[in-house]
């Protein structure tokens, strides 16, 4: 019981915390590349916050 307690607050406090995600991509064949738009829609007492991090494990990719 206690268990599926914690879940139900748990899923509550995803839904009535998150923010809305808009991801458009679109992949070019021809040139490589993808082309991508992110919109974020925040509630109105959110401050946006975005940490992008390096990935330092990467290296060039193969032509």
């Amino acid at each position: 019981m206690k268990k599926v307690l914690i879940l139900i607050f748990i899923t509550i406090n995803l839904l009535s915390f998150a923010a809305n995600y808009d991801l458009d991509i679109r992949l070019i064949e021809r040139d490589r590349a993808i082309l991508g738009y992110l919109t974020v829609t925040l509630e109105k007492d959110e401050n946006p916050y975005f940490a992008l991090y390096p990935n330092l494990d990467s290296y060039d990719n193969p032509l």
